[in-house]
């Protein structure tokens, strides 16, 4: 979840050697202060990077607050390794990733993401759906999500129900937020996988 998922995403769509990635390996009874100062490999730049001086240029151009943390994600976690593309696909093999193209003309010249060969081939990485932009997020109405090479998806009904989604001012007496939001009853999230 969260992090794991963008280090299980980069070791498994990054193109890259796994020495070069992950560091080589090491013998514990050899790591000492000089070797433990030596510059990280490519996938600890990535975690050690500070966040904040690129949350603050998007921040000062003008990226709506919702979309920063992507952002900073995507340009600090996944663009080194070239996985940076909010216009990408994952697929499962080459094939795949042909027949899909194949099938839906409009994906012709997309971008698909295949799993390194020798590397895991399936990697599940979850996330959680949260409420709309208006309204409260709480414990019964965040959802799991999943996304793989495969297929992506919530596979299941929260408790086997449907959730609602009250607005910041549900406590006014009309129910209606300063922005015109209505509560949202009953809405049915999850309870099924599409091809990623």
């Amino acid at each position: 979840v969260s992090g794991g998922a963008w280090a299980a995403a980069v070791y498994a769509y990054a193109d890259v050697a796994v020495g070069a990635l992950l560091g080589e390996a090491t013998e514990p009874s050899a790591l000492t202060l000089a070797e433990l100062a030596k510059p990280p490999a490519a996938m600890g730049r990535t975690a050690t990077t500070p966040s904040l001086p690129l949350a603050a240029k998007y921040l000062e151009e003008g990226l709506p607050l919702i979309f920063l943390w992507v952002y900073v994600v995507k340009d600090m976690i996944l663009k080194p390794f070239g996985l940076d593309s909010l216009d990408s696909y994952l697929a499962p093999d080459e094939a795949t990733a042909d027949r899909i193209r194949r099938d839906n003309p409009q994906l012709e010249h997309a971008t698909f993401h295949i799993p390194v060969v020798g590397r895991p081939k399936t990697v599940i990485m979850s996330g959680t759906v949260l409420a709309p932009v208006g309204y409260q997020p709480s414990s019964d109405n965040a959802v799991a999500l999943q996304f793989a090479s495969d297929f992506s998806g919530s596979p299941f009904f929260p408790d086997n129900t449907t959730v609602d989604y009250d607005t910041w001012a549900a406590s006014s007496p009309s129910g209606k937020s300063d922005r015109g939001l209505k509560r949202l009853k009953g809405r049915a999230i999850g309870g099924g996988m599409v091809e990623s």
